[in-house]
């Protein structure tokens, strides 16, 4: 995920929220990275959530004085930096800051499974973000979440943001491209994201399911091709219930698209009154001039759906 990416997202669509998952903060000057979000945010209205990392693959690192040695280090240094720029402090040796006095505290979330990511999180963050592996796998870290926020005296929960994978075309590709960009961390990994990509209906919505009773706040569904379509593929998928509800599950998800709901108001007006008992993911209409994989991006968010907020962003 780079700043290009959410800069062309925040300025082509209006009240989703963005999100990264993840940027390598690291990677980045930090008064630049720090500027350049903050002006993010500006345009999109306030609508940016960061999800941050340290990086495991070299090539993220291309910066001078910027690589993967002491990139834990520099990130916990990099996170007072941003803090700083964005409450007007001066850069540069100079006396003006290098945001505008509207500039905000974007919301962070940590992803990683050492104890400094946790740390990070309860000292920074709003919350934390799952790694793309099957979800049985990510609910020890969602309770290390837990534990360290309950443990660091926050009030409430962390956010707790979860990834997965998915090819309903060409599955083949998806495994190909996740196998390529994972197996720099060993063919264990590798084959671990490999195997948990969604490949069919079925697969979709027991991933859906198995996030939501881990207690996953929000699920960020990826694609693995470069195929707008895939869009309307994964609508057409989760738009039929995971299971049925009852009041003993109130984590059921069903996912309308914007214009299914424009076209039967009937039908929208009796699934917000649904939301009354469990909730209902809003899918936004990508419009037809977006035809980047940039925008290939899809954020399935527990959200009611007769509120303003849309469900499912792309950055």
């Amino acid at each position: 995920m780079d700043t290009v990416a959410l800069a062309a997202a925040a300025a082509t669509t209006t009240s989703i929220g963005l999100v990264s998952s993840v940027l390598i903060a690291p990677a980045w000057p930090p008064v630049l990275l720090a500027k350049e979000t903050a002006d993010i945010d500006a345009v999109s209205g306030g609508r940016l959530t960061l999800g941050l990392g340290v990086g495991i693959r070299p090539d993220d690192f291309v910066a001078d004085g910027l690589g993967m040695a002491g990139r834990g280090r520099r990130f916990d240094r990099d996170l007072g930096v941003y803090r700083d720029v964005w409450n007007g402090e001066p850069v540069g040796g100079g006396p003006n800051p290098a945001v505008t006095s509207e500039a905000r505290q974007i919301p962070l979330l940590f992803g990683g499974a050492v104890p400094a990511s946790f740390e990070r999180m309860t000292r920074w963050g709003s919350g934390y973000i799952g790694g793309s592996v099957p979800a049985p796998m990510i609910a020890p870290a969602f309770e290390a979440a837990r534990a360290a926020w309950a443990g660091a005296g926050r009030g409430g929960s962390p956010y707790l943001l979860a990834i997965a994978y998915f090819a309903l075309g060409d599955a083949e590709q998806g495994r190909a491209n996740l196998w390529d960009y994972y197996s720099i961390g060993g063919d264990e990994l590798a084959s671990l994201v490999t195997d948990g990509m969604s490949d069919g209906p079925t697969r979709v919505k027991e991933t859906v399911a198995a996030f939501a009773d881990i207690g996953a706040d929000e699920l960020i569904l990826n694609p693995t091709v470069r195929d707008i379509e895939e869009i309307t593929r994964l609508a057409e998928i989760v738009l039929l219930p995971v299971h049925s509800p009852s009041a003993k599950d109130p984590g059921y998800v069903t996912v309308l698209t914007q214009s299914a709901l424009a076209k039967s108001p009937a039908r929208q007006q009796s699934l917000c009154a649904l939301t009354s008992v469990w909730p209902v993911v809003r899918v936004p209409d990508v419009p037809d001039r977006i035809q980047s994989p940039i925008f290939d991006f899809y954020r399935l968010r527990r959200s009611h759906p007769c509120g303003g907020a849309a469900g499912m962003a792309r950055s």
